[in-house]
């Protein structure tokens, strides 16, 4: 079935014509002139640019619309037979009128090679503009058609004829009498240098001649490459057919037919042109005829390359050689036919059998290549991108470190881009422009740019795309078509990121990180966070205006510390949806609480948002954790102990900073409250609060003091290291009375401690004993006779039956990411000593964690035994396969991991 929308057509068509416009691009010499990017000309002016026949302006452009003079295309003609350095006072001046002009001996030379002829009445008109068929006669006359020239008749149609034969003007729209422009001028000349020149092959009386061979001609004397095409078979980094490339930062290798040529890439951009067909120009060193420098390459118009989103790709075949994707043009599914000797680079690798997952991105593109016209692409680039983002940047020791803000679905928290050639290759993009290493190791790249990555399998080749833009307006829209989330703003559509990890809300302001091909990689709190109104609601009531005209009015404490009363709109959007709030409307918004609201151009306030709670912490005991990113949350309301710090802290995790908003409202006199800082805390105290708006960073945006809380003597913590059990039986005590028994292990240990009665259950459940059985993990209370009076789960062991499907055809028992207690369960994706890497259902996660002060325990299901073990004991997905891997059990303690229980 064929599965895309509208919308979903009109994203892709943004995002691939962007990754057309950013990757397809020449690797053109750095004397490249700023004003030829689209004229019909620009590659004669490139070339004859880069070996010097033709030259630009000071300002960088070439002005390739401007007409030329006689005495400016006899000076090129020079430069193209390297007679230029030989002319001066060389040869008797002919011409009355070149005297005094500045090309009078250049002139006076080519004149005496027989190269130009003058007006026949001693004037040679030096700054008159050059007419087209008085172009052609001298560049005829420069590779020595003359003498065939005049046997057709002579000047002017005899040499328009025999260029036209040569395909000497060839591209050139012109005609008798018209002066010509630079840029035809440049197309000339280059097309005559490609044309073998005439050849004598006798003398004497009968002296004939004949067309030389395509190693013939001009260009060939010292270039290398001209008249043909080649195909990039190396770059420093990689190859088409092997692993590996020059190994030489500064080497590319081009194959022309059979043979291969090593060659310095000089000043151009070549090593972005990996298995495409080039033209190129290559200068040869006088001293080394087998040592060239590049001085121009350019992909082909003959090469054919297509991009193909990852989302597009529906499956991929090697052993077939083809693809199947669907194409967003004509919206059906098409086959794409690959070469029987393809090459697949996967992240600028070569691949030998690539698999179906080497073959599919998930977050990227494909671009398959043909070079040769035969059927069949011959290379395809496979590019599987980490989409971050950046948060500082430093160079040490030759070393360039990009750092990256951390958060769930980010893979990782810094790059490291080493100066020295021997340790890896770096191809980077700047919005789109390739730059250089040298360039990137200058670049200072700001806070909150997208940072798309794709290092190669043996981290030998990083390429990445760096994109500063950010997208601000107000989310009108959304999308999900199989999976594949949309947000439109400002009518504008943007897919997410697999590394996206934020709930957009409608009608909500954001300013969205944007990765190098439209795709939202994260919020920017610094803007975004600045667009919450955030005032905390002290009263709301209805007020009777006469007439039945009743209206909302709400007082509220504001950010700036006013305290202030505010009437609504005669409609008032709360929590998105519109209504004309009445009694039970005002009544159901929660008083002393935090809102985001709006107002009209009246004052009035026309939207109120409340915050989420579903995800709220209470107790003091547990772990606070935020909540998906710019979802205006509440994460905690409960008693915590301020700690001054830096930064200061409540309950030892939840950060402060001066830019935290605190509402107080801890006085009994209404009159003293209003909005402070984190000064209204006394160092070691505990306080009643609400938190909201916790980042990733665990620093928090609001909170509400409600003042110190009444010191409760006996209230019992619970226990931070979690019980395994083994088993909870009934025996009789020493003085034979009926106890139960929970047994189990504790930090390492076998734990062993008696209920203090058969009512003992968790927070949230009566009788819970009955479920807790073999393997399952609580944490307990116990009172000063050692007795447990409480019991919390952290895991209840999974049965047979309970299997919960995801992720295609992985499969899931027990429960999931537990927020508030920092537990989860998943799979064991990949572990070692110090690190395992873990997926979990809740959002199809995966995460890695410092394991180094883990206790690890081995629970055997079967036979329901309970022992200490270590990493090995462990099977990662890695090794084994998804279905076949080790279910975990994980607690942490800010991010590091204290306890894993393995499930066999």
């Amino acid at each position: 079935m064929i599965r895309h929308s509208i919308s979903r057509v009109f994203c892709l068509l943004c995002i691939t014509s962007l990754l057309l416009g950013c990757f397809v691009q020449p690797a053109m010499a750095k004397q490249r002139f700023s004003d030829i990017e689209d004229h019909a000309y620009r590659q004669a002016i490139d070339m004859l640019s880069a070996i010097g026949v033709v030259e630009g302006n000071p300002d960088g452009t070439f002005s390739p619309d401007s007409l030329v003079t006689r005495a400016e295309i006899v000076t090129m003609i020079l430069r193209v037979k390297e007679l230029a350095d030989f002319a001066e006072g060389s040869a008797l001046n002919p011409f009355t009128d070149t005297e005094n002009h500045w090309a009078k001996d250049i002139i006076s030379f080519a004149h005496s090679l027989g190269y130009v002829s003058g007006n026949g009445n001693g004037t040679f008109l030096p700054d008159a503009n050059v007419t087209f068929e008085q172009a052609v006669k001298m560049v005829i006359n420069m590779i020595d058609y003359g003498i065939v020239a005049e046997q057709k008749g002579g000047y002017p149609n005899g040499y328009l004829a025999v260029a036209s034969e040569n395909k000497v003007t060839e591209y050139i729209n012109s005609a008798m009498g018209e002066a010509l422009t630079r840029g035809q001028v440049a197309q000339l000349i280059y097309n005559a240098m490609n044309t073998p020149m005439l050849v004598q092959n006798n003398w004497g009386n009968d002296v004939t001649y004949s067309k030389g061979t395509e190693q013939d001609t001009l260009m060939a004397k010292f270039t290398f490459g001209t008249d043909g095409y080649g195909i990039v078979t190396k770059t420093s980094y990689g190859a088409i057919d092997e692993v590996g490339g020059t190994g030489r930062e500064n080497m590319i290798e081009i194959a022309v037919g059979e043979k291969r040529y090593l060659m310095d890439k000089g000043n151009t951009a070549a090593e972005i042109l990996l298995g495409r067909e080039v033209d190129f120009l290559a200068v040869s060193d006088c001293r080394d005829d087998d040592k060239y420098t590049l001085v121009y390459i350019k992909e082909t118009e003959r090469s054919d390359s297509i991009t193909i989103t990852s989302e597009n790709i529906t499956d991929a075949d090697y052993n077939k050689k083809t693809y199947t994707y669907y194409d967003q043009h004509s919206g059906k599914e098409k086959t794409l036919k690959l070469s029987n000797k393809v090459s697949v680079i996967c992240n600028n690798q070569y691949v030998m059998s690539p698999t179906k997952d080497d073959m599919i991105p998930k977050n990227g593109y494909i671009v398959p290549v043909e070079n040769n016209g035969a059927a069949g692409y011959d290379v395809v680039f496979v590019y599987s991108f980490d989409d971050m983002v950046v948060s500082s940047q430093s160079v040490e020791e030759d070393t360039l470190n990009i750092y990256f803000k951390t958060g769930n679905k980010l893979p990782m928290t810094k790059l490291e881009i080493e100066a020295a050639e021997s340790n890896g290759y770096v191809i980077a993009y700047f919005d789109g422009e390739y730059i250089s290493k040298e360039e990137l190791f200058e670049k200072q790249i700001p806070e909150w740019t997208a940072a798309s990555v794709a290092k190669s399998e043996d981290g030998n080749t990083t390429e990445v795309h760096f994109s500063t833009k950010t997208v601000s307006g107000i989310v009108n829209g959304s999308s999900d078509d199989d999976g594949d989330i949309c947000y439109g703003i400002d009518s504008e559509w943007y897919y997410v990121s697999p590394s996206f990890s934020d709930n957009l809300k409608l009608g909500r302001e954001y300013a969205l990180v944007i990765s190098y091909d439209n795709r939202i990689v994260a919020v920017n709190t610094d803007i975004t966070n600045h667009n919450k109104n955030y005032a905390l609601l002290l009263e709301s009531k209805m007020l009777d205006k006469g007439l039945n005209d009743n209206k909302a009015s709400f007082k509220l404490i504001l950010s700036d510390g006013q305290i202030v009363i505010k009437d609504a709109a005669e409609k008032v959007r709360i929590n998105n949806i519109a209504i004309k709030p009445n009694q039970t409307d005002i009544n159901n918004l929660p008083e002393k609480a935090i809102i985001i609201f709006s107002e009209n151009s009246e004052g009035e306030i026309n939207s109120i948002e409340t915050a989420d709670d579903t995800n709220v912490c209470t107790t003091t005991a547990g772990y606070i954790d935020y909540a998906d990113e710019n979802v205006f949350t509440l994460n905690a309301s409960t008693n915590l102990y301020y700690k001054v710090s830096e930064p200061s802290t409540l309950g030892g995790d939840v950060k402060l900073n001066d830019d935290t908003l605190v509402f107080d409202v801890s006085s009994d006199d209404e009159e003293e409250w209003g909005l402070g800082n984190q000064s209204v805390f006394n160092n070691e105290t505990v306080y009643i609060v609400d938190i909201y708006d916790i980042d990733k960073y665990k620093m928090a945006k609001v909170v509400v003091n409600y003042g110190p809380a009444v010191e409760q003597d006996d209230i019992i913590p619970w226990s931070n290291a979690p019980v395994v059990i083994k088993s909870i039986t009934n025996k009789l005590d020493d003085n034979a009375d009926p106890v139960i028994v929970l047994k189990g292990m504790q930090n390492g240990k076998d734990f062993e401690m008696k209920l203090k009665d058969n009512k003992v259950c968790d927070e949230e459940r009566a009788n819970y004993l009955v479920n807790l059985k073999p393997g399952s993990v609580v944490q307990v209370k116990s009172n000063m006779l050692g007795e447990i009076v409480s019991i919390r789960k952290l895991y209840r062991a999974p049965t047979d039956t309970e299997v919960f499907e995801t992720l295609g055809s992985r499969n899931w028992q027990g429960t999931d990411y537990n927020v508030k207690l920092h537990t989860s369960y998943g799979m064991c994706v990949d572990i070692s000593e110090d690190i395992m890497t873990a997926a979990f259902r809740l959002d199809d996660k995966v995460k890695s964690y410092s394991i180094s002060q883990a206790n690890i325990y081995v629970f055997n299901a079967d036979k329901k035994t309970l022992e200490i073990g270590d990493y090995t004991d462990a099977k990662p997905a890695s090794a084994y396969g998804f279905d076949d891997c080790s279910r975990v059990f994980v607690r942490m303690e800010k991010d590091i991991v204290k306890d894993i229980v393995i499930y066999e």
